[in-house]
C-alpha cells in the first residue's frame, strides 16, 4: 500500500510539476512580446482614362459595272446598180435632096392606112351550162303503225290481284315497257315505272309475258317494235 501511495504521489508531482513549466513558458513569451502597430497602407492613385470609341470603318461595296455592249454595225445590202443599157444608134442624117422631097405617090397611101379605124374582134361566145337532169325526188319515209294490246279478239286476261293487298285493300298501277315481235309476242318485258309493291310488279310482268299483240307495221310489212302497257289493280 505505501507503495502504491508513493508511486501516485511521484506522479502528481510530476504532473504539476509539468503544469507549472508550461505556464512559465507561457508568461515569459508574452512580456518579450511587444506590440507592434501596424504600418500604414501605401496609397494607390487611379486615373480614369476616357473610353476609346471604336472606330467604324465604312465599307462601300462597289458593283463591278456591265460592260458596255458593242453594237454590231448593220451590213446594209448593196443595191443592185443598173446594167447600163446599150446606147441607140442615132439615126443617120443627110443632107441629099432626094431624102428632103420625097415622092407624094408613096407617102399617101402609108397615111390613108394608118388612118384607117381598127374594128375590134368579135368577144367569145358565151359556154353554154348544160341543162339540169331530172332528179327522182327521195320517197317519203312509210309511217309505222305502233302495236296493240287492247284488242277484243286477242282475249289478254287480266293479271291476278294479289289476294295479300286485296286483304289489306290497296290499290296500285304498273307501267312495263314490251317489246313486240313482228310474230305479236311478248319478246322482252320490263317495269318502266313500277307501283307502291312489289307484288303488283310480279303479277303484271307475269300476266304481260302471256299477252298476244297485233304487231307493228311499216306499210303492209309486220315489223317489231317496243310498246308501254299500263296495268292498274282496283278494288271493285
Amino acid at each position: 500500500m505505501n507503495q502504491t501511495l508513493n508511486s501516485r504521489a511521484s506522479v502528481l508531482t510530476l504532473i504539476v510539476g509539468v503544469h507549472a513549466a508550461a505556464l512559465w513558458l507561457i508568461v515569459a513569451g508574452l512580456h518579450q512580446q511587444k506590440l507592434v502597430p501596424p504600418s500604414p497602407l501605401p496609397a494607390v492613385m487611379v486615373e480614369m482614362l476616357p473610353a476609346e470609341r471604336p472606330v467604324v470603318k465604312e465599307v462601300i461595296e462597289t458593283k463591278p459595272q456591265p460592260e458596255p455592249v458593242k453594237e454590231i454595225p448593220k451590213v446594209q445590202p448593196k443595191k443592185a446598180q443598173p446594167k447600163p443599157q446599150p446606147k441607140k444608134p442615132s439615126p443617120k442624117t443627110t443632107t441629099s435632096d432626094k431624102a428632103l422631097t420625097a415622092p407624094k405617090s408613096e407617102a399617101e397611101p402609108v397615111q390613108q392606112a394608118s388612118s384607117a379605124p381598127v374594128e375590134p374582134s368579135p368577144p367569145p361566145p358565151a359556154p353554154v351550162a348544160a341543162a339540169p337532169r331530172d332528179v327522182a325526188p327521195a320517197p317519203a319515209p312509210v309511217p309505222i303503225t305502233p302495236p296493240r294490246f287492247n284488242a277484243a279478239y286477242l282475249n289478254n286476261p287480266a293479271p291476278t290481284y294479289p289476294p295479300m293487298l286485296r286483304r289489306a285493300g290497296e290499290e296500285g298501277r304498273v307501267v312495263l315497257r314490251v317489246f313486240v315481235t313482228a310474230e305479236g309476242t311478248a319478246g322482252e318485258v320490263h317495269v318502266l315505272r313500277p307501283s307502291s309493291s312489289p307484288l303488283f310488279d310480279e303479277a303484271a310482268l307475269a300476266a304481260v309475258r302471256k299477252y298476244r299483240f297485233v304487231p307493228a307495221r311499216r306499210g303492209d310489212t309486220a315489223v317489231a317494235e317496243w310498246v308501254q302497257v299500263p296495268i292498274e289493280f282496283k278494288l271493285n
